[in-house]
Formats: C-alpha cells, structure tokens, sequence
C-alpha cells in the first residue's frame, strides 16, 4: 500500500511539473525600451526538434528566427506598469530578430527601441518591435522585416 501510495504520488508530482512549464506567457503591453547596448551577440537561424508529448510548440519542430541577443544599460522603459516586464534603470537582456549579421547594432551604442513586445510558451520566447533607433551618431531606423532597409 505504502508503495502504490509513493508512485502516485511520483506520478501526480511529474503530472503538475508539466502542467507548470506549459503555460504560455501573460500578455504583455508594447513598451518603448531606451539604453546602451553593454553586450551584443548575433546568432543564426536554428532548428530545434520537438520533444513528443509535450503541449504548444515545444511538441514540434520549430525555427529560432536569426537575432541579436543584446544587454542593455542604463535603460528608460515607458510606460511602466504590471503590464510591462522591464523596469527602467534595470540592466536588461533581450532578443531582437534580425535577418543577417550586417553589424546594424554595436556594443556601446545607445538605442531607442519602440514597440517592443514579447510573447511565447515552452517552445521560446518571440519577440517584435516596430523599429529600432540609434540615438548617439547619425539617427537611423531599422524595423524587424526582413525587407527593411533595402529599399522593398
């Protein structure tokens, strides 16, 4: 009796841990962030293959879409709420998509990020934004199309 009790419980255990990671997100509002980029790294798409069982798209192959994962400084996040994640003065981590590795962001840049927004579930984490602007040297806007900045 004691033995089919321990394996319930074993069992309900590994039920309810499931359960917990296979929530997606809470909605988040869109959030203009303002900061320097401290750190800066870009990586290329990669296929992740999908663990059988499993809810939401962790159950299925997916594409991680080509990004840059930056760490910014010295931040300015508005509007600030229990809607938005990030707080500002907070050192901040996020992925930006970004199709290639064209040096667009760089390490000590200060970057105005508008429209930025995440959202996902056990498979990953997505993010978007409406453009990104470079606040120290020539002013330039880059959205997160892939077409953008070529002219399409």
């Amino acid at each position: 009796m004691q033995r089919l009790m321990i394996a319930t419980v074993g069992v309900c255990a590994t039920f309810l841990a499931q359960l917990s990671c296979a929530a997606p997100m809470r909605p988040m509002a869109p959030m203009t962030i303002e900061g320097t980029i401290q750190a800066i790294s870009w990586h290329p798409d990669k296929v992740v293959k999908g663990l059988p069982g499993m809810s939401g798209s962790r159950a299925y192959d997916r594409t991680i879409p080509a990004h840059y994962s930056i760490t910014l400084i010295e931040t300015v996040v508005s509007p600030e709420g229990d809607l938005v994640l990030f707080k500002s003065g907070e050192t901040i981590g996020i992925k930006l998509h970004h199709p290639k590795d064209d040096y667009f962001l760089k390490q000590n840049m200060k970057v105005r990020i508008i429209d930025f927004k995440m959202q996902g579930d056990e498979g990953g984490v997505h993010t978007s934004f409406k453009k990104i602007i470079i606040l120290n040297g020539e002013i330039t806007q880059q959205s997160n199309k892939p077409d953008a900045g070529n002219g399409k």
